[in-house]
C-alpha cells in the first residue's frame, strides 16, 4: 500500500508493506516468518534533487533467535558543480535482534536488508563527448551468521566516450 502526497516543490510517499513466509523443509522445524515495514519518503526535482527516505521493519518468527526490529534511513543527493556534478547516495541500517536464540542461528537472505552504505560520485565533462566519472563507494552488510557483518571500501575511475 502507498501513499503519494504533493508536499510543496516535492513529493511525499508514505509505504507499508508485509510479507510471511513458511519453510517447509523438515529440517526448518515448520518455520514461520512475517514480516512488517513502514517506509516514508520525500523527494524534490529542482536543479538539486534531494531524496530523504526513514523506514522501519520488524520480523516475527515461530523459532528462537530470528525476531528482529530494524531502522534505516537514506539519502540521495545530485548537483551541479560548475560544469560537473556531484552524487551522493547513501543508507545506514540498525538491526537488533530481540530474543538471543541459539549463539549459531543462521540469518535469512531475505532477512539480511540491514546494510549500510555511501556512495560518493562526480562527473567531469573533459569535451563535447568525453566525461571522466570518480566514485567512492564504501558497505556494510549482515553475514549469514547474526550479528556478524563484512565491509568493502572500493574507488574507480570511469571514461566515458559517446558518438
Amino acid at each position: 500500500m502507498s501513499v503519494n502526497h504533493a508536499l510543496g516543490p516535492g513529493v511525499a510517499r508514505f509505504t507499508v508493506a508485509v510479507g510471511g513466509e513458511q519453510y517447509t523443509d523438515p529440517l526448518a522445524f515448520n518455520r514461520e516468518d512475517s514480516r512488517w515495514g513502514l517506509r516514508a519518503d520525500w523527494a524534490t526535482a529542482e536543479t538539486i534533487f534531494l531524496q530523504l527516505e526513514g523506514g522501519l521493519s520488524w520480523g516475527y518468527s515461530n523459532i528462537a533467535g530470528f525476531d528482529y526490529r530494524s531502522q534505516r534511513a537514506a539519502l540521495l543527493l545530485s548537483a551541479p558543480v560548475g560544469n560537473a556534478s556531484a552524487q551522493v547516495y547513501a543508507g545506514i541500517a540498525f538491526k537488533k535482534y530481540t530474543d538471543p536464540g541459539p549463539p549459531d542461528a543462521l540469518v535469512a537472505p531475505s532477512d539480511r536488508d540491514t546494510g549500510s552504505f555511501i556512495i560518493a560520485q562526480a562527473t567531469c565533462p573533459l569535451g563535447s563527448n568525453t566525461s571522466l566519472h570518480l566514485r567512492g563507494e564504501w558497505s556494510r552488510a549482515e553475514t549469514g551468521f547474526r550479528n556478524q557483518y563484512f565491509q568493502r571500501l572500493g574507488f574507480s575511475a570511469l571514461f566515458s566516450f559517446r558518438r
